[in-house]
């Protein structure tokens, strides 16, 4: 699968922290659930992360999902595990 390459940013400001954390989280969760391959779930929530301005790490296994997302201005990350 050929990717399109450069991959812009948005073009509107990034999402507010916490806002596009919880934004992530909920989506990573239902993405799980669908049964998305790891490697697939693990590279698009990265680079959706990246896209909305946020640091994002991501690391799926068939019993859940693990996330680490920090946000502008805010060094500190949020380690979830669903």
């Amino acid at each position: 699968m050929s990717r399109v390459e450069p991959r812009e940013r948005l073009r509107q400001p990034p999402v507010e922290g916490v806002e596009g954390a919880g934004f992530l989280l909920k989506l990573m969760h239902a993405l799980h659930r669908y049964g998305t391959p790891s490697h697939l779930l693990e590279n698009g929530m990265t680079e959706l992360a990246g896209l909305l301005g946020l640091e994002g790490r991501f690391f799926s296994l068939p019993t859940g999902v693990f996330a680490s997302i920090e946000t502008p201005g805010d060094p500190a990350s949020r380690q979830v595990e669903i």
